[in-house]
């Protein structure tokens, strides 16, 4: 069986190579080809320079920041009669590290016990959750969405999963990656209502694309179609993807009211507080609504997206999904797998990316995100276009049948 490659291992070596001269485009990474607002750079040098950047951070953040973060969190489609209010609102360096202390928090649980901290996952998916429920020592099942339906679940796949075993935790990415699949409102209404039946299983809803779907027809959040699930439902968001500012490792967490200290608790333990920097660029990009300018660039992510998925379904022995949300698309290339490319056989997903690597493109296969025949791209880069056209240049120059070295 093939070693399960992540979007860190590939970014990792396309960075080396690129610092030793390599000319890579880079489809693999999730990160937005548009600039900062100016308002929060603005915010940014105006801390550096009053000297608020050389001090500890507030763990429990600026005046007025958790009150901005719940104003994103309304903006992103959470309504106002759900359960949280500022004294919800958790902060953390990143999204990521949010998800990984709330799933840690949720299993220590178990700690002790003869019982499993179950989490339920629906996949294609980012890797990262379930390397964090492993880490923690809990047990993670898979539903498989199928492509015909966008990668996206159905009712009756949750409920038979919720039926077999009890969950803790069901874990929720709308607008998904890898595959950019966006569920409408009416899907979304026929899970939530198989969710109510199982009050046990708490949900965590990451929501770091919203605003790349905010534009799509039928999107809702899941708690727009049920507020009721806020009493446990996890919402975590962060500036990396709408506010283009990866960098700067700013996210917040919108909890059930009885886990907000907790989870404080455990997050300052670890890094005392979030950066005052990111702190300040966090209130100057949540303190007021998204500008038209910043609406734009979420669209232009769109429309870099569109050509990209007629030029990749226009190459043979690839095929692609719909997606209508986030900025990636879901290649399925298992019709390339055996082929051969310059005498070399193409034995799996991992050594056709290692060869597109080798023609100057990254790309992440997708068997670490529950698809073993597909690779991901991102359309978060003005250079897809080129990116597509080096790809159908080598499947053009591949075979059925080669003297294999």
């Amino acid at each position: 069986m093939s070693k399960s490659i992540t979007p860190t291992d590939i970014h990792n070596k396309i960075t080396t190579l690129t610092e030793q001269g390599a000319d890579i485009i880079p489809l693999h990474i999730g990160e937005p080809f548009f600039d900062i607002p100016n308002r929060v750079k603005d915010m940014m040098q105006d801390a550096i320079i009053d000297g608020y950047c050389d001090k500890y951070g507030i763990a429990r953040g600026l005046p007025n920041l958790k009150e901005s973060c719940l104003e994103r969190l309304h903006y992103i489609g959470v309504p106002e009669e759900s359960y949280y209010s500022a004294d919800s609102i958790v902060l953390g360096p990143g999204g990521r590290y949010l998800i990984a202390s709330i799933i840690e928090m949720l299993a220590r649980n178990y700690i002790g016990t003869k019982e499993h901290f179950n989490v339920l996952i629906p996949t294609p998916a980012w890797p990262a959750y379930a390397d964090h429920v492993h880490y923690h020592h809990g047990y993670v099942t898979t539903l498989a969405g199928d492509k015909e339906n966008d990668y996206k679940i159905t009712a009756d796949q949750l409920e038979d999963a919720l039926e077999q075993k009890l969950f803790d935790l069901f874990i929720w990415n709308n607008p998904c990656n890898p595959t950019g699949a966006v569920y409408s409102r009416e899907e979304i209404a026929d899970l939530t209502e198989v969710l109510e039946r199982y009050p046990a299983c708490q949900i965590l809803s990451d929501d770091v694309y919203a605003s790349f779907a905010s534009q799509v027809d039928g999107y809702a959040h899941i708690l727009d179609v049920e507020p009721a699930l806020s009493y446990r439902t996890f919402c975590v968001d962060s500036m990396s993807k709408a506010f283009s500012m990866t960098g700067e490792r700013f996210g917040f967490a919108a909890v059930p009211e009885q886990y907000a200290q907790p989870l404080e608790k455990l997050i300052a333990m670890r890094t005392t507080a979030v950066g005052a920097v990111a702190q300040a660029a966090a209130l100057a990009a949540y303190s007021a609504p998204p500008d038209q300018k910043l609406k734009m660039k979420w669209q232009s992510v769109a429309e870099t997206r569109m050509p990209a998925i007629v030029m990749l379904n226009e190459v043979p022995h690839l095929s692609t999904s719909n997606p209508q949300g986030a900025f990636y698309i879901f290649v399925d290339a298992s019709e390339l797998i055996g082929r051969c490319y310059r005498r070399k056989k193409i034995n799996n997903i991992e050594k056709l990316c290692d060869m597109l690597i080798d023609i100057g493109v990254g790309v992440v296969p997708g068997r670490a995100f529950g698809e073993a025949n597909c690779f991901r791209i991102s359309c978060a880069t003005n250079r897809a276009p080129d990116g597509i056209e080096r790809i159908a240049a080598f499947v053009a120059e591949t075979s059925e049948i080669s003297l294999v070295e």
